[in-house]
């Protein structure tokens, strides 16, 4: 469950990874009210996939986030941030995704704001044969860093005042080598 508390213009955001490619997310919804897919990535080789979803004005609650998969979806998990004072009519900026069949020690993702007052938000999943221990980017606010398990990690963070026109870098570090799928967004003010 999540609160959605009684701030002006609200947006719900949530990033669902899994160990596979296959199934799809079929849809995501708090309480009754339905989400829209910002964008999605999928690790080819080992597959697995990351995806960003978001909720315009959710109604102010306590409710259940509900991940849907078109099929059965091996070691799956996700996550979800609230925030306000969010553009209602045009809410997602610019967009990106990155993947790697074999990386060593980090997983990054760039983004380029471009509207004054935006936030940019990110979505990982790492696929690895141990534990990964994540580290994540430096002056980001951290939502998310589950472990999950002996051969993946899902992330989520956040950077409420990024450097507008200009190349932000979103990573996160780890010992072990990895599979990644990453989705970033800009989420405009409003």
């Amino acid at each position: 469950d999540i609160t959605i508390a009684d701030n002006d213009n609200r947006i719900l955001i949530v990033s669902a990874g899994a160990y596979n490619a296959s199934p799809t997310i079929s849809g995501i919804t708090f309480g009754s009210q339905n989400f829209v897919q910002i964008n999605t990535q999928l690790i080819t080789g080992i597959p697995g996939r990351c995806d960003l979803w978001y909720l315009i004005n959710p109604t102010v609650s306590t409710n259940t986030v509900t991940v849907t998969w078109s099929g059965d979806a091996g070691r799956r998990g996700f996550g979800a941030l609230s925030f306000y004072n969010v553009s209602q009519s045009d809410p997602i900026g610019v967009t990106n995704t990155e993947l790697s069949t074999v990386q060593v020690g980090t997983v990054e993702g760039n983004l380029t704001p471009t509207t004054a007052n935006s936030m940019i938000i990110d979505g990982m999943l790492w696929l690895t044969g141990q534990d990964p221990s994540l580290t994540l980017t430096a002056g980001f606010a951290v939502n998310i860093t589950d472990p999950g398990g002996a051969d993946r990690a899902v992330g989520m963070q956040y950077d409420l005042s990024p450097t507008i026109d200009s190349e932000n870098v979103m990573e996160y570090t780890s010992s072990e080598n990895a599979r990644y799928a990453w989705c970033g967004a800009e989420i405009k003010n409003g």
